[in-house]
């Protein structure tokens, strides 16, 4: 599914947060995994100046349905001094967005004679991206 921004800044609940029908749609439709393709593009000018970024070309991928999407609409705290969410991470949606990112990564391999996949999160701080981290380097073995 292509899906491009929604949603407009100003129209806001009344607790501060955007009306966001595309988080929505992901939660609906199980769409887990955010890809977002960086490249330079030729006789586009560079926006950053060393040369290297005329050869800019790699995918983000980031999970869309859980992490702190996960407790969106979750009202947990009932004061106005604090404000908490919940990070929530599983190994069904953890496996199936790491698959999905060794598959790409084959792909276009197979297309630009190289590819890596490199997981980013904060594995050091928060026992859920430890978890993550785990789920990753699993998947990675069997890839």
């Amino acid at each position: 599914i292509l899906l491009g921004a929604m949603g407009w800044p100003n129209v806001r609940y009344p607790d501060g947060t955007e009306i966001a029908p595309q988080i929505d749609l992901r939660m609906e439709l199980g769409l887990y995994a955010g890809v977002r393709p960086v490249r330079s593009l030729p006789n586009v000018p560079a926006v950053l100046a060393d040369p290297r970024a005329q050869n800019l070309d790699f995918v983000i991928i980031r999970e869309s349905t859980e992490g702190l999407f996960a407790s969106r609409n979750i009202k947990q705290t009932n004061t106005d001094e604090e404000a908490r969410d919940t990070l929530v991470i599983t190994r069904k949606v953890s496996e199936k967005l790491f698959d999905f990112a060794f598959n790409l990564a084959r792909q276009r391999k197979s297309v630009s004679g190289h590819a890596s996949v490199t997981c980013v999160d904060k594995a050091n701080v928060f026992s859920s991206f430890a978890f993550f981290r785990k789920v990753f380097d699993e998947r990675a073995a069997l890839n």
